[in-house]
């Protein structure tokens, strides 16, 4: 993983940390190496900056479904053009609950990135 994907990763976390923290979450936490000026996973939080959340962790956290004008939207994890990803909530008919730019390039990514946007239209996980 290069340093740029990681710094990229760490800025998500960083921000879904601030927006749901991380109550129950017992996985790998980032922490900055000022020697490699890297961030790297640790397996505690003692010195961490904020948790390297995890797909399953997410998918727990989210909504499965919302509601809006009586129209139900569900939780969609969607691959497009190879190596994209959008996490959204979709209705049957195909509308989208929200207008995410730009695609993801991991799911957790994308799921990251819903995470954020969920919280900045005040929705709460």
């Amino acid at each position: 993983m290069s340093n740029d994907i990681d710094t990229e990763l760490f800025e998500l976390c960083k921000k879904v940390y601030a927006i749901i923290g991380a109550k129950d979450f017992d996985g790998l936490w980032f922490r900055y190496s000022p020697v490699t000026e890297q961030f790297s996973p640790v397996n505690h939080a003692v010195g961490s900056i904020c948790p390297l959340y995890i797909s399953d962790y997410l998918l727990e956290k989210l909504p499965k479904e919302l509601t809006k004008d009586r129209i139900i939207y569900y939780l969609t994890l969607s691959a497009k053009y190879g190596d994209e990803f959008k996490a959204n909530y979709v209705s049957p008919t195909g509308y989208l609950y929200l207008f995410l730019e730009p695609e993801a390039d991991t799911p957790l990514e994308s799921l990251l990135q819903l995470t954020i946007a969920l919280h900045k239209h005040e929705i709460n996980l």
